[in-house]
């Protein structure tokens, strides 16, 4: 399923003629081209709870915008297509201060579990648990995961209870993918399930195809703004970045419901 979604992302940014996209994720010097390779994101996933007892305090947001640059560049030293010229998993002081400082909220706390996760699957595990005990993260990789996942339902908790706000809702759909992404089934919902869908179109894309009203207008511009990460618009209003999370978003959900039978259907439930 995995595999499915990576080969239709790719031949979508070739319809839509997207050269820089491509040029970062499948050319030959693209930072990022082995995480759209077919079995990189293939794992086991053990099915996980969040933990209240992890969530943070709430805390002011970082006082400068999510940086797409910056967090590419720490993603680039793990899978080895950086500066270092193709040595994989080096982990530098900077990369790892700004991805696994506390209290981060938004994007920024999304791509530090996004972090972690390529780290993993880049066969980089052993070199962040060094970095973890090094810098007192007793808990380790594992342990960072569940306090990030626990302060992103937070969140996403959040982006809900306020009506799913426009400018929420691309962050809600990644929030809904990375942690599902890892087993956490609290991230699994009817309900979000279906606001997921409502955003839609008929071409099978994501975006905002309806006429806001003066609350999500507000949204945009109030005290509810968010400040969202690059994003690109194909000439049919399709949002790239929030169709590429919902394909897999919606990938991790249909995982779910045919466990979900399995488990009923063997009687494990």
């Amino acid at each position: 399923m995995g595999n499915g979604i990576v080969q239709w992302s790719r031949r979508f940014l070739e319809m839509t003629h997207d050269s820089q996209y491509l040029k970062i994720l499948t050319g030959t010097q693209g930072k990022l081209s082995p995480i759209v390779q077919p079995g990189f994101w293939e794992s086991d996933v053990t099915d996980r709870t969040t933990d209240s007892a992890l969530l943070s305090p709430p805390s002011v947001p970082r006082d400068h915008p999510f940086d797409e640059d910056d967090s590419n560049r720490c993603l680039s030293e793990l899978l080895g297509t950086g500066q270092n010229g193709g040595q994989k998993c080096q982990i530098s002081d900077a990369c790892w201060e700004m991805m696994t400082s506390p209290s981060y909220t938004g994007y920024w706390l999304t791509h530090e579990l996004f972090y972690l996760e390529v780290g993993e699957r880049a066969g980089c595990l052993d070199q962040l648990e060094v970095r973890a005990a090094e810098t007192g993260k007793r808990r380790g990789v594992i342990g960072m995961t569940s306090l990030y996942c626990a302060n992103i339902l937070r969140e996403a908790r959040k982006i809900a209870g306020d009506g799913f706000l426009e400018s929420g809702q691309d962050l809600f759909i990644e929030q809904a993918l990375l942690c599902g992404l890892i087993g956490y089934r609290d991230f699994f919902r009817s309900s979000w399930l279906s606001a997921i869908l409502k955003w839609q179109s008929p071409s099978g894309c994501f975006g905002h195809f309806t006429t806001p009203s003066p609350e999500r207008i507000a949204g945009r511009t109030g005290r509810h703004k968010r400040v969202r990460r690059r994003e690109r618009k194909t000439r049919d209003g399709c949002l790239m970045h929030m169709t590429g999370v919902a394909a897999g978003s919606l990938a991790g959900y249909l995982r779910y419901i045919l466990e979900y039978y399995q488990d009923l259907a063997e009687g494990r439930l």
